[in-house]
């Protein structure tokens, strides 16, 4: 069992001076497990990350890099899931209703994950077999990128016997509430605007992001609100760096997105998320259809993926 508090997070993640930033030793205990159950590591993650800087992030983000833990874990044979339980210090930096809140990441977490998978299994084979993906939403996204065969894996809350028998470690781990489903994109394909959704940034209000991509490269990146930080935040990458690499479809008909307070849980049926570099921007209202056990799930996505 290994245990941290909010004190020790902030003292790793804030106060250690950044010339000592290195490696978790922690983790490397995750390659001799068989079986991983996983808790939220801090309670209050905007007290824990107040006052960090691009740079650490920058310096965190290298190092961990450079480790290639991802890679150690699929050797190991660990197979593990993630429960992300309500959170009273999350809802309220949120601006959630604590009562609404809880009964919505329970709810997800008790949602009906066959018809999740079922609907996640025919869309990983439509997106093995498309070649492009087309991202549309009110707020102005339109944003096509290229999937170039790229392995494409699902979170459906379960794991079962085959999962466990996996090489990569993503297949053979799952979140709760799960329900969602993701892999990478040709880093230079991305073409046209994204405007991703209200959400926060270290614990700072974060509106209007808008960037423009062409060849994969994003330009003309800005925020109505957090851009100062997220100038920073792009100062420390080399330009070339700052692509759409990822993607991920939320399934889970039981979470549901708040955006006028930043809440945009990627597994909320319709959210779609997309990496560029280290940064990930929500898209919603994508109006993408939710879960079902119908015969052909997969039917309303095929405007999508082509």
């Amino acid at each position: 069992m290994l245990l941290t508090t909010d004190k020790v997070a902030r003292a790793t993640s804030v106060e250690m001076p950044e010339s000592a930033i290195q490696a978790s030793k922690s983790s490397n205990w995750l390659l001799g497990a068989d079986v991983l159950i996983q808790l939220p590591s801090v309670e209050d993650a905007k007290t824990v990350l107040a006052g960090t800087t691009p740079e650490r992030q920058a310096k965190f983000a290298k190092v961990a890099a450079e480790a290639g833990l991802n890679k150690k874990l699929d050797a190991a044979k660990v197979r593990g899931v993630f429960v992300s339980y309500p959170s009273k210090s999350y809802a309220a930096n949120q601006q959630l209703d604590y009562a609404s809140y809880e009964q919505m990441v329970w709810a997800g977490i008790g949602t009906d994950y066959t018809a999740i998978s079922t609907q996640a299994q025919q869309l990983k084979q439509l997106l093995a077999t498309g070649k492009k993906v087309h991202i549309t939403s009110p707020a102005g996204t339109d944003l096509t990128f290229q999937l170039a065969a790229r392995p494409v894996f699902v979170d459906d809350g379960v794991l079962t016997a085959a999962d466990q028998q996996e090489k990569l470690i993503y297949n053979r781990t799952a979140a709760l509430p799960g329900g969602r489903i993701y892999g990478t994109s040709l880093e230079t394909s991305a073409t046209g605007r994204l405007a991703a959704s209200p959400g926060t940034w270290n614990g700072k209000p974060f509106q209007g992001f808008k960037a423009d991509f062409k060849s994969g490269q994003m330009a003309n990146a800005k925020a109505d609100v957090g851009n100062e930080d997220l100038q920073k935040y792009l100062a420390t990458y080399d330009p070339s760096v700052m692509q759409l690499s990822s993607f991920s479809i939320g399934l889970n008909p039981a979470m549901k997105a708040q955006e006028q307070k930043g809440y945009n849980p990627n597994t909320a049926a319709g959210m779609v998320l997309v990496g560029i570099g280290a940064m990930n921007c929500r898209v919603a209202k994508t109006r993408l259809p939710p879960a079902t056990a119908s015969p052909s799930p997969t039917r309303p996505w095929k405007s999508m993926v082509k």
